[in-house]
């Protein structure tokens, strides 16, 4: 958790290698599930704040325009629906829509605006959104109980869902939802773990914790992201015998082992992964990888071809990150 706080300010987002097809008009209709959008922040210059929210298109190798989504405050730690119509992020913007540093927001690509969120923001900070399809459910970090806890927000309720079994006395953060609103992987220091940090795989079907053998070691596994179907579980970890500082696993819950992964990692340190919904892309963000241009950049893996997808005018000579810790 300590390790992961001090990157909060620098590292956030990519909202993931979603279902394709929404162009630039976006009609909330996904066509295929493929890696197609990311969204990120970036404290490149030109934004409109200290840290803006930016979407890039992988099928045409640009960024899309998202018109009135960044202030002139901190915008932070996005994360697009799996139909790409909606961005999830945080901002410690004034005025904010609750009482705390992070406040988090939710913009609709159909009409280039924020969409109201009653009563999902508290007088501490809320960070780290997540989406499910067409925004159905928002999970986050929040502090209102002191600790970190994960939450989760029905939009079309308007409210927050109980989710008995979920969280502990100790910090819960950094969820990530499946699209279809089932499973919850999310990080925690709890007792009992193999661990510093640990990852857990919560079902709301059955209210419940699922086991996880085979993937939580005595390091820190971390930032973990889920396929749609619940199988693959990506995380960071610096545990010993990787290439790097931190490096990208990914987890097969049918074989209770880990899947290689040849190519991803370096001799730098991985971050923040982002699964897409077919399980076949990663995205993380690297820390001074050979050939990256900025200091933080954002690379895209494709298990198929076991090698980064080339993705012109996306990193800068900035800090440019994926979905933030807390």
């Amino acid at each position: 958790m300590i390790k992961t706080l001090l990157f909060f300010v620098l590292a956030l987002t990519l909202s993931m290698l979603i279902l394709g097809g929404c162009g630039s008009s976006c009609s909330g209709t996904s066509t295929s599930i493929t890696a197609n959008l990311i969204a990120f922040f970036s404290g490149r210059s030109g934004g409109s704040g200290g840290d803006d929210v930016l979407l890039y298109s992988l099928k045409n190798n640009t960024l899309v325009s998202i018109p009135g989504i960044n202030s002139s405050s901190n915008d932070q730690g996005a994360h697009v629906s799996p139909d790409g119509r909606y961005i999830a992020f945080q901002s410690n913007r004034t005025p904010s829509t609750g009482d705390g540093d992070y406040d988090i927001y939710l913009y609709d690509r159909t009409t280039n605006s924020l969409v109201s969120l009653p009563g999902i923001n508290s007088t501490v900070n809320d960070v780290s959104p997540c989406l499910s399809t067409n925004a159905s459910f928002i999970v986050f970090t929040s502090y209102v109980n002191e600790n970190a806890d994960v939450l989760l927000y029905d939009r079309t309720a308007g409210h927050l869902v109980s989710t008995p079994g979920l969280n502990s006395g100790s910090d819960d953060y950094d969820p990530f939802i499946s699209p279809d609103g089932r499973w919850i992987v999310f990080e925690s220091n709890r007792s009992g773990g193999a661990g510093n940090a640990d990852l857990y795989l919560y079902d709301r079907n059955t209210s419940s914790l699922v086991a996880l053998p085979g993937l939580n070691s005595s390091a820190n596994d971390m930032t973990p992201s889920i396929s749609a179907d619940g199988n693959l579980i990506a995380f960071a970890s610096d545990r010993p015998g990787g290439a790097g500082d931190n490096d990208i696993y990914l987890y097969n819950r049918s074989t209770s082992s880990l899947v290689a992964l040849p190519g991803l990692n370096s001799a730098a340190g991985e971050w923040d992964t982002e699964i897409s919904p077919d399980g076949r892309y990663i995205a993380f963000t690297d820390y001074n990888r050979t050939g990256g241009l900025g200091s933080w950049d954002i690379y895209v893996y494709d298990r198929n071809t076991s090698s980064l997808l080339s993705t012109p005018s996306l990193n800068s000579s900035s800090n440019d990150e994926l979905r933030a810790v807390d």
